[in-house]
């Protein structure tokens, strides 16, 4: 393997949400051979760790290690002085640890997610996992949605065939398309690890691929730094109004926010000024909303060269 030194800057990674248990862990082993998957304890919400097979190069892969039903506890021992930590206080919010965890995956951690992946067999069967995938849309149950708004794909893995259409009816709720972009149904076998580990390396990374592509289209594809940024700021405002959702847009950090606000207006009105002359109207709104929008940002910030994948960047 090729391995090419990047700055943080030009990496746009993408975020793969794992939920399950055992059957979840051991898989995991064999498809991020360089990772030590069990190295922290099993967490209700997420573990967040990097593929070090990917570490270096523009498309890394994040990996969110979640374990339904265990503790949600903060960073304890050794891990507590690793990195720096942020705590935000929910208020708000039902007290119920299963209605807290689904609305921050919905909510907060969705939004960065590319493509999630759940574990049928972990959670009981495809009845159970469908009922579970089921408390995450209600999450977001009755809200309006934009086409742009940052949404993961669903993956389901089973290796059982039983109660298989409780699972494909999830994506004709009428909910759906307000937390999934779409929905992916991947049978495995039991009893056939290796097998398992190929056919789900190979959907993984045409998925992911997938995602890459359209949040590119949608200007959603950003750098790590700028990812982090938006992250800290989502995480302050659902831990001020529980009642929110992150959008990604107005999560970043925008350089014209630091502005006064009459330098800004000044500008503007110069700028209208010479170009209603010159310009048609509509002209100089779809001109002064991509300045606002894209170019307002370090060109770092968002990705603009389309994602090949003959390249590799899901791998």
């Amino acid at each position: 393997m090729v391995r090419h030194f990047t700055t943080t800057e030009q990496q746009h990674p993408s975020l793969v949400f794992f939920v399950g248990k055992r059957f979840k862990t051991v898989v995991l082993r064999d498809l991020y051979t360089s990772n030590n998957i069990t190295r922290r304890k099993a967490h209700g919400i997420a573990n967040l760790l990097v593929d070090f097979g990917s570490d270096t190069s523009r498309c890394p892969v994040l990996l969110a290690d979640c374990t339904p039903g265990a503790a949600c506890t903060s960073l304890i021992g050794p891990w507590s002085a690793c990195h720096e930590s942020r705590r935000h206080t929910m208020s708000g919010h039902s007290s119920r640890q299963e209605d807290m965890v689904a609305f921050l995956h919905v909510n907060l951690l969705f939004p960065f997610t590319h493509v999630v992946c759940v574990f049928a067999d972990d959670l009981g069967g495809n009845r159970a996992c469908a009922s579970y995938i089921d408390s995450w849309i209600r999450q977001r149950r009755g809200r309006t949605t934009t086409s742009v708004e940052a949404r993961p794909h669903l993956l389901v893995a089973t290796t059982q065939v039983r109660d298989a259409d409780a699972l494909m009816q999830l994506e004709c709720h009428d909910d759906f398309d307000l937390v999934f972009e779409s929905f992916y149904f991947l049978t495995l076998d039991g009893s056939a690890a290796l097998a398992n580990c190929l056919k789900l390396r190979r959907t993984l990374n045409h998925v992911i691929d997938d995602a890459r592509l359209l949040r590119q289209e949608q200007h959603l594809l950003f750098a790590g730094p700028a990812l982090a940024d938006a992250f800290s700021h989502a995480a302050e405002a659902i831990s001020r109004d529980a009642t929110t959702s992150t959008d990604l847009l107005t999560s970043l950090p925008h350089p014209a926010r630091s502005l006064d606000d009459r330098t800004v207006a000044r500008h503007l009105q110069h700028f209208l000024s010479l170009a209603v002359e010159h310009l048609p109207a509509a002209t100089v709104i779809e001109l002064l909303a991509s300045a606002l929008l894209v170019q307002g940002y370090p060109s770092t910030t968002h990705c603009e060269i389309k994602v090949r994948r003959e390249e590799g960047c899901g791998s």
